[in-house]
């Protein structure tokens, strides 16, 4: 019986200790003995024994390891860590062997330190000892040793983060502080250590009211007490604090709450932000923004301004004073509908290329006032950009030209008369040299009329000198007229030759006129009107600057302005030009003349020689057309002026020459009204002559009669300028109300007479231009009529 509780005993021995042997596994921990004893000489022996646990800790076997303590540190522990263990060790040793009685027990320690196994491996071990005397007498050395490598590499991590996020959070340009729910300061970052002055490791365990005044402090706390009973974060909201020196300073500050375990809120967190410079440049920016609003309010101009998409989203108080619109309907793109249609599309284009090129631009265009008529305005366009050089959009100012453009019209038209009269001589030397030939010709008719080849020879002769005279007289009406021409596309080399023959009799005999047309010229879009009287204007010029003759050259060449090949004025856009230049052998510029040439009223001519408009409507013109004025003159070295011209991207219309057939006639019956009797003979006769019967009126009062009394015929053909105070298109007006659907024909002696703008227009009615011949007068009237003859 007693053998079998032993063995039972015995059982639960061992049970237990192999659970004690598996919880020191799963704890990593292990022990060992060391039994210290001195020796008749007075030295001390340790003799340590490792249990397998300990052993499996140290990576070697347990055997292998009784040893001395010198020589398991110096086996086992890590190089760096030895000595330190060596003198603990060796002390501690010292002291349990001095110990004098049994049952006594001397201080424990715990020490940490790395070991080295076997195969290179360092861990980490925390070793607890304590000294032991025996009833015996036998001193003893009790020690565990708990591997402890993974808990350290754990709290290596952990500081880490809170260094990492240490740093995050000092760095941060805000102010972070961690509160308890009595205000007491448990976390304060370097941001907020920084503006009071004092160092991080202060704020722990201090209050609100050893920083702020009490008012602030109620304010603060009231904060985190709505926090604490919420539970919820408070936003950001703005609050101004008043420190000691007198600076009050703008915050944006938010709260949140951290709940224990138990979801109790424990602290509150606290973030600030300093807006106090960003408050400062907000009031900058607003007073700024009111400083260019009054500015842009009390300007006599029109402004406006878009953003970097062409958006509009400024115009200013004289913009809608002006429409009429509200600003609401003018924003965006709802401006464009107070732009003249006609000039709609054109300045869609100009906002499209001041987008892409984001540079300073000009445009003209009729604006709608509120009363509905339109002014013409000046659109300087200037591009904006932020401070680091990003494109924010466009601004726009506008000034009313409409009283300009009227007087630029009316010196232009002065500056027309100016060249009408330096034409004149030459002209009338020519047209008299014409009628010398027709009246010459004519009496030799006169002394032989029975002379049938000569008589034919002869009036050949005169008609040939009255058609150049015609020719002649047309293009000086047609350059005296006063009308507003708009470009088209031309043939710049036909418009050189062209103005070349009318320009050649008003020349000195010692001018020599050369023209250097370049082959292939590309067609230009331009008014012909204006560049015929700028190229006369710069011959004019010319001839002037060379009293003792010498050679007027007209060049032209096509020209291309790129990177490459930069052009001469910063405001051309790169492309395709002609350049037609005039230059002289004159006299030349000096510097002063040159950079004022192209002012108006400059003039180096004497009192009553010169307006001084010359030049200046050239430059005026040509920049309008997007082209350029480029002067290239010295002293003594004559003057090249050269017009740059945009290119068109077409080909001018070949002019058409009718060929010559025999004049149609007919049987119908026309109506001529006619004041000049010689005209009116000479047309009947005609008429006459082709087979048609004639009834003849000296003015419209003669012709309604003839109408009233019951007079029947097919066409009108009238003159356009009647005396008595009707005119004939008042004159067919008052013929189709008795005779609806009349057919007519006018004629005219002047250049595409404005009275009929509005008949032509809609191709009511035909003009013939006077002088004109047999066959044109034919071919006319069949037109008129229609072209297949009764």
């Amino acid at each position: 019986m007693e053998s079998v509780k032993n063995n039972r005993a015995d059982a639960l021995l061992r049970e237990s200790e192999a659970f004690l042997r598996r919880a020191h596994r799963m704890a990593r921990l292990g022990h060992w003995v060391s039994t210290v004893t001195t020796e008749p000489d007075g030295s001390v022996k340790v003799l340590t024994r490792y249990g397998t646990a300990a052993a499996e800790i140290l990576g070697r076997p347990a055997d292998a390891l009784d040893a001395t303590d010198a020589h398991f540190i110096e086996q086992v522990v890590h190089p760096e860590d030895r000595a330190a263990c060596l003198r603990m060790s060796a002390q501690y040793t010292a002291m349990v062997a001095d110990r004098p009685a049994s049952g006594t027990t001397p201080a424990y320690y715990d020490n940490s330190y790395r070991i080295v196994r076997p195969d290179g491996e360092i861990r980490h071990v925390n070793e607890l000892v304590e000294g032991v005397v025996a009833e015996d007498g036998v001193r003893y050395i009790l020690g565990t040793i708990q591997d402890v490598t993974e808990q350290r590499q754990a709290e290596a991590a952990l500081a880490d983060s809170r260094a990492l996020l240490r740093e995050i959070i000092d760095s941060m340009p805000a102010t972070i502080s961690v509160r308890d729910t009595q205000g007491r300061y448990v976390f304060a970052n370097a941001e907020l250590a920084k503006f009071h002055g004092r160092p991080v490791d202060w704020f722990p365990g201090r209050t609100l009211d050893e920083l702020y005044d009490e008012g602030y402090v109620r304010h603060v706390l009231e904060a985190d007490r709505q926090v604490i009973l919420s539970g919820r974060p408070h936003r950001f909201h703005r609050t101004d604090y008043r420190d000691p020196r007198g600076f009050t300073s703008s915050w944006l500050t938010s709260r949140a709450p951290i709940h224990d375990a138990a979801g109790k809120v424990k602290y509150v967190v606290s973030i600030g932000l300093d807006i106090s410079e960003l408050k400062q440049m907000q009031a900058a920016l607003q007073e700024s923004e009111g400083r260019f609003r009054s500015l842009a309010d009390n300007l006599p101009a029109l402004i406006w301004m878009c953003d970097e998409t062409g958006e509009c989203i400024f115009l200013n108080r004289q913009w809608s004073a002006y429409t009429g619109r509200p600003v609401e309907e003018e924003l965006g793109h709802g401006f464009a509908e107070s732009i003249h249609p006609e000039d709609r599309a054109k300045s869609l284009e100009v906002e499209r290329q001041m987008l892409a090129s984001r540079a300073h631009m000009t445009d003209e265009y009729r604006l709608r006032g509120a009363d509905g008529s339109y002014r013409w305005f000046l659109d300087t366009l200037v591009p904006r950009f932020s401070a680091d050089g990003a494109y924010l959009g466009h601004v726009g100012v506008l000034i009313d030209i409409e009283d300009r453009r009227a007087l630029e019209e009316k010196l232009r038209q002065v500056q027309r008369l100016e060249v009408i009269g330096t034409l004149a001589g030459g002209i009338a030397h020519d047209f008299n040299n014409l009628l010398t030939v027709v009246i010459g010709n004519l009496d030799l008719i006169g002394v032989n009329p029975q002379n049938t080849e000569n008589v034919k020879r002869l009036s050949r002769n005169a008609l040939q000198a009255a058609e150049r005279g015609a020719e002649l007289v047309h293009r000086m009406v047609a350059f005296s007229r006063q009308q507003t021409l708009n470009p088209a596309e031309i043939a710049p080399n036909e418009l050189v030759m062209r103005v070349s023959q009318m320009l050649r009799p008003s020349l000195s005999a010692n001018i020599a006129v050369e023209l250097k047309l370049a082959d292939g010229l590309w067609p230009a879009i331009v008014d012909t009107g204006q560049l015929e009287d700028s190229i006369l204007n710069l011959a004019i010029n010319a001839r002037d600057a060379m009293p003792d003759g010498g050679i007027l050259t007209i060049e032209t060449a096509n020209t291309v302005f790129d990177e490459r090949n930069p052009s001469p004025d910063p405001d051309m856009k790169p492309g395709a030009y002609v350049r037609l230049t005039v230059a002289d052998t004159g006299v030349g510029m000096t510097p002063e003349v040159r950079a004022q040439a192209v002012q108006p009223f400059f003039t180096t001519k004497g009192v009553g020689k010169g307006s001084g408009l010359g030049l200046s409507m050239v430059y005026g013109f040509v920049k309008q057309s997007g082209g350029h004025l480029e002067i290239d003159s010295a002293p003594g070295r004559g003057c090249r002026i050269s017009l740059y011209l945009p290119r068109s991207p077409g080909t001018p219309e070949a002019e058409a020459k009718p060929e010559a057939q025999a004049p149609l006639g007919g049987d119908e019956t026309v109506l001529v009204v006619e004041d000049d009797e010689l005209v009116r003979s000479y047309v009947v006769e005609q008429l006459r002559g082709f087979g048609y019967r004639i009834v003849e009126a000296r003015d419209a009062a003669a012709a309604l009669a003839l109408v009233d009394a019951g007079q029947s015929f097919d066409l009108l053909f009238t003159d356009v300028m009647l005396p008595g105070g009707m005119l004939g298109p008042e004159l067919l007006e008052q013929m189709r109300r008795r005779k609806p659907g009349l057919r007519a024909l006018f004629t005219s002696g002047y250049s595409d007479n404005h009275v009929l703008a509005r008949e032509r227009d809609t191709g009511a009615v035909r003009l013939l231009q006077k002088p004109y011949s047999r066959q044109h007068l034919a071919a006319e009237i069949r037109a008129a009529l229609g072209d297949t003859p009764r």
